[in-house]
Order: structure tokens, then sequence, then C-alpha cells
């Protein structure tokens, strides 16, 4: 399965990492954009709440804790390897998502 993103590589990988509140995106005139942070983008996405510690050996959890993981790789600005659980899987199975 491949999938397309209208996004740069190193946003992305912003998206799904950024831990700070604020970064700032651009500034243009009188105007400053500020990015949310992974967590703001991941709630508003799914509409629940959302935990993520992105760096090597971090946990995830996502959709009120559906989704939980591990980050087992970070390497900005492009690549990200996790290890993803269903809440609703067998004890000890998990997905690793492969490139």
């Amino acid at each position: 399965m491949t999938e397309s993103f209208l996004a740069s590589v190193e946003d992305l990988y912003n998206a799904l990492t950024e831990r700070e509140v604020g970064v700032v995106n651009y500034v243009l005139e009188d105007e400053t954009s500020f990015l949310p942070c992974a967590v703001q983008l991941i709630e508003a996405f799914t509409q629940s709440k959302a935990v993520v510690e992105a760096h090597r050996g971090g946990m995830y959890s996502i959709m009120d804790g559906q989704i939980t993981g591990e980050f087992l790789e970070c390497t900005r600005p492009s690549r990200i390897v996790q290890k993803w659980r269903l809440k609703t899987w067998p004890d000890g199975r998990t997905a690793i998502p492969h490139p």
C-alpha cells in the first residue's frame, strides 16, 4: 500500500512528532503563523485523546487508547518507525508497518 501526501517530508515528520506548542511556521508582515504540536493535530483529526512521546522508546496512544504503540525509530526529517497494537488484538500481538 502506498499513500501520497500534499506536504513536504519535513512537514509531515513535524506534524507527527513535534512536542512543542507554538513553533513558528512563518512570519508574514504583521501576522505570525504557529504550528500546533503533534498531540493537538492528532486529537483534532481523530476527535479523541492522544499521547505522543516522539522519541526512540517513546509510547503513543491514539483514539482514546484504541491504538497504542512505541516509537522504534525517529530520524529527522524523514523516517518514523512505530510498533502498533489495536486494543482488540490478543495480548502480545503487534504490527510494524514497513515502507
